[in-house]
């Protein structure tokens, strides 16, 4: 898999995901992603920047962007009940 970091040619391994979780640690959900990083920008750490928004849809619709390169959306339906 390519890096999602702009410029880096490194083969990259290291899956990005976001989960929802309740008290009991269980995941409300947890979509994968199609975006990766490789073992050098895993390793010396990434700031990361969250913009959640509302959509009553019963999915959860997820964008990871690096520099204006984005990785392939996806969108997941969400199975359990919150807390």
């Amino acid at each position: 898999m390519k890096c999602l970091i702009p410029g880096c040619t490194n083969d990259a391994k290291n899956k990005l995901s976001i989960r929802c979780r309740k008290p009991s640690t269980l995941a409300v959900w947890a979509p994968d992603s199609e975006a990766y990083l490789c073992k050098s920008h895993a390793e010396q750490g990434v700031d990361v920047a969250v913009d959640i928004s509302p959509a009553a849809t019963g999915n959860v619709s997820v964008t990871y962007t690096s520099g204006g390169q984005a990785a392939p959306s996806r969108t997941t339906p969400i199975k359990r009940t919150a807390a």
